[in-house]
């Protein structure tokens, strides 16, 4: 009878290990060295398949390697329990690397530093799970670990073990994970192709799906600092310290040169007396890769290269009144990450370096009872549009937008199969109505025959309840809109409007109403509108009409 094992080669990697740390300089200069520790460190070699333990190292070669951060590579020698082991130096804090070959089959691990507990450090399982998190790890580095290892300023910044957490566990990784599980088995060692395919396998991954390299919270604090220092400056019209941290010469932001998005920060100012107060502001920092599309661009001047998402929430004051309140999760919100980079040893902000301002909305209830996706491409500053077309899961083939007066080419499909874009009116055949979860793209075609595709995913829908509760028209010819917004909801933007007239966004998140001041006309009908954004770009909205006498 044949029993199916699952097989654990266990590989006991003895080092003797001796942590150096560097003392502090006397005032002569020179240095001390701290006492050294011998450590074990253990791993496993974990693969799964039908052969025996003792049939598989019979028709295999085995070799494990160890690499420092010297970029030295040790062989390790097997020993009478089947584990290996080494004798090293290893420098406290320092990474490792294993390397294990069987034949064809290649596991791989790595560590950005080792401790010990006691005089042991289990590494846990070298498997296919960590053979994944290398090769991702290399796709951001741009070369081997074994190579970066001792030069490699991007392999230093990486945060490994969130990293290692989200490929072994997280749901846009479970396709990979199961590749890699079901090719890197006892039974396929002797398969030639299984390096090749798996190759194949993570770049059509990536080119479909991107990858996100988380930094190190070293680079992430770092990273905070700056932007927030910089979006400060921006809000508040401080031209001088948002010139300071522009990079210039390679700044580009929603297709605004530095020179523009300065001009543009004066225009948005506050007004004087009023102060911008940050209610909570967090960043995500991710390592950018070689297949972004800003890459080419910037990569000359030096990396690593970062991409910065932020999560803020702020008011603006006067005094203790709240003049206005916005928040935004560029994550949630599928917004383009800002780059940041070192050049001269200064940290720069160089924009989204987007060529024109992109975006998405999901409109619920935007005509009777039909959702709508907005989709659109700004033309903010001089780099012309040419060309813009939409593609998407719910239809087939593309469709065009049309540029309306604000240089905006804006679309709008809605569940009763209808495109509306600047100038026109049509209908679409839709595959499906249930547009959450679906993919929409967006490419842009510039006048100098360069081209930018955004992709957007509708988020999940949730239902949430806005409404007009009345509109009173005061005394003093004003009127006052009582409302109802959802509480502790994720809010992005609370806008109210008056078809025309008068529009006001920025409203505070726990306001119940507003007093509205515009040129009304007796014996006028209005349209009254409340709309409520969320941080997924989810837009809720609610209407009435009322006369004005």
């Amino acid at each position: 009878m044949r029993v199916v094992n699952r097989i654990k080669m266990m590989l006991l990697v003895v080092l003797s290990v001796y942590l150096v740390a560097c003392g502090g300089g006397s005032s002569s200069g020179g240095d001390t060295t701290a006492d050294t520790t011998k450590t074990t460190i253990k791993t496993t070699l974990d693969m799964t398949g039908t052969r025996s333990k003792t049939q598989a190292k019979s028709a295999t070669n085995i070799n494990v390697a160890l690499y420092l951060a010297s970029g030295e590579s040790v062989a390790m020698t097997e020993n009478p329990d089947g584990s290996f082991s080494a004798d090293v130096e290893y420098a406290d804090g320092t990474p490792i690397y294993i390397v294990a070959t069987v034949d064809n089959i290649t596991l791989k691990n790595y560590f950005s530093e080792v401790t010990a507990s006691g005089s042991t450090a289990d590494l846990g399982s070298t498997s296919p799970s960590t053979t994944l998190l290398v090769d991702v790890i290399e796709k951001a580095v741009g070369a081997t670990i074994a190579t970066a290892l001792s030069n490699s300023a991007v392999l230093s910044t990486v945060d490994v073990e969130s990293l290692r957490t989200e490929v072994a566990t997280g749901s846009s990784y479970q396709n990979l994970r199961n590749t890699y599980a079901t090719s890197l088995t006892w039974d396929n060692t002797q398969t030639t192709t299984v390096s090749a395919t798996l190759a194949t396998t993570l770049n059509t991954f990536i080119s479909e799906n991107g990858l996100s390299v988380p930094a190190n919270e070293t680079m992430n604090n770092t990273a905070e600092e700056t932007v927030y220092q910089y979006m400060t400056a921006y809000m508040t019209g401080d031209i001088d310290t948002l010139n300071g941290l522009m990079y210039s010469n390679k700044f580009m932001n929603d297709g605004l040169n530095s020179t523009e998005f300065a001009a543009l920060s004066q225009a948005n100012a506050p007004a004087s007396g009023e102060a911008i107060h940050y209610v909570s502001k967090s960043t995500t920092t991710e390592i950018m890769l070689s297949s972004d599309s800003a890459y080419s661009n910037l990569s000359g001047l030096g990396l690593p290269l970062y991409r910065v998402f932020t999560d803020y929430h702020y008011q603006v004051l006067n005094g203790n009144n709240i003049v206005a309140e916005y928040a935004n999760n560029r994550k949630s919100s599928q917004e383009t990450a800002r780059v940041m980079q070192k050049i001269d040893g200064k940290w720069y902000m160089l924009g989204d370096q987007d060529k024109a301002r992109f975006g998405f909305r999901y409109y619920y209830d935007y005509s009777g009872a039909n959702d709508a996706v907005n989709i659109f491409a700004c033309q903010n500053g001089s780099i012309a549009i040419s060309d813009v077309k939409i593609r998407s899961d719910v239809f087939e083939g593309t469709k065009t937008l049309y540029e309306n007066t604000g240089h905006c080419w804006d679309g709008k499909i809605t569940q009763d199969s209808s495109l509306l874009t600047y100038g026109a009116n049509e209908a679409i055949t839709l595959t499906s109505t249930d547009f959450c979860g679906k993919n929409f793209y967006v490419d842009v075609t510039y006048a100098d025959n360069t081209t930018q595709t955004k992709k957007y995913t509708i988020p999940a829908c949730v239902e949430k309840a806005v409404s007009i509760d009345s509109v009173n028209q005061n005394t003093d010819g004003t009127v006052t809109v009582n409302y109802t917004v959802p509480a502790n909801s994720s809010p992005k933007n609370i806008i109210l409007s008056v078809n025309g007239i008068y529009s006001k966004d920025g409203l505070p998140f726990n306001s119940t109403s507003k007093t509205i001041t515009a040129n009304f006309v007796a014996g006028t009908i209005y349209t009254v509108q409340i709309s409520f954004e969320d941080l997924y770009s989810r837009r809720y909205s609610d209407s009435t009409t009322f006369q004005y006498n």
